[in-house]
Formats: C-alpha cells, structure tokens, sequence
C-alpha cells in the first residue's frame, strides 16, 4: 500500500510540466503572433488550431535545416511563450480601460 502511494504522488508532480507543455504547444505559438485571439469566444477557439499550424510551420523549417534538435525546439518554445506572455500583458494594460 506504501508503494501505491509513493507512485501515486511522484506521478502528480508530472501535473506541472504537463501543463506547461500544454500551454507552450497550444497557446503559446498562437498568442505570440495573434494576441488578440482571447477578445472573444469565437477567436478564443481558433488558438489551438493556429498553433497547431504554427508549430508545423516551425517543425517544417527545422526540418529542412537539419536544426531540429532538442536545444533548437526548446528555446523557440520558451521564446515564443515568453513573447505571447509579454504580448498579451502590454495588450491587457493597453485596454484596460476602454
């Protein structure tokens, strides 16, 4: 029964980095270039869609170049979450009050 347990909880500290994967493959690409996406629910929508042909855009252009290797994937991972976060905090601070 101890054993049970200690799976369970090593397997929930997994929750955190399946959730940042998540955000970084299916939010982060499409936030980046498109920060208006979250206005309504319409556009909201379309976020995962876009990111999905972004990241192929991106998995594509690696490819051709012989770059796609883990260091390459990670840093445009971390660059486009970084640049969808900055993007949607200037746009919230923008519109904030309109």
């Amino acid at each position: 029964m101890l054993e049970l347990a200690h799976v369970f909880f090593s397997s929930l500290s997994y929750i955190p980095y399946a959730l940042l994967v998540y955000v970084c493959l299916v939010f982060a690409p499409a936030l980046a270039f498109f920060p208006r996406l979250t206005q309504k629910p319409v556009y909201f929508i379309g976020i995962p869609i876009i990111s999905l042909l972004i990241n192929s855009f991106f998995a594509a252009v690696l490819f051709k170049f012989q770059w796609y290797t883990h260091g390459v994937v990670l840093v445009l991972s971390v660059g486009l979450t970084g640049i969808a976060v900055i993007r949607q905090y200037f746009y919230y601070v923008r519109h904030r009050f309109e």
